[in-house]
């Protein structure tokens, strides 16, 4: 079982669902949809990792992360992925508990829409990148320190 899939059951739990199907209206899916998704065949897009985090309260960009990690089909992409989701936890973790305060934590983090949707676009980016540079074997891009 893959993380996101952990992650969803967790997240099912705690929303006090008892089926898919209550499950998926939450998330705003079709049961056919969150069928998918719970037994790994089909994995959600960014939009729906959003969606997902606004219910959870959780950072949309650990979510992204996981379901692109979930989507990687060589282990080099899989890594790639693991390292991201190591830095974005990281990121979050500095943000929250090294700042001198904690409300001006949560107010940069509940107003970071345009950083957010900057990462979002830069990981777009860079996982096509990866599926080139894969391909052609190439070294990679840069190394994320972990």
């Amino acid at each position: 079982m893959n993380e996101l899939i952990i992650y969803l059951t967790e997240l099912k739990l705690k929303l006090n669902t008892k089926s898919n199907l209550q499950f998926a209206m939450k998330i705003g899916v079709s049961s056919a949809g969150i069928d998918g998704i719970m037994k790994g065949r089909i994995v959600p897009g960014d939009e729906l990792c959003e969606r997902i985090a606004e219910i959870s309260g959780d950072r949309p960009e650990v979510i992204i992360a996981l379901a692109h990690k979930s989507r990687a089909k060589t282990d080099k992409q899989k890594n790639y992925w693991d390292k991201i989701l190591k830095a974005v936890t990281a990121a979050t973790f500095l943000i929250l508990f090294i700042l001198p305060s904690f409300v001006y934590a949560s107010t940069i983090l509940n107003s970071s829409r345009s950083l957010y949707i900057m990462l979002n676009r830069l990981f777009q980016r860079l996982n096509k990148q990866i599926d080139l540079r894969v391909q052609n074997s190439s070294p990679p891009l840069y190394q994320v320190a972990t």
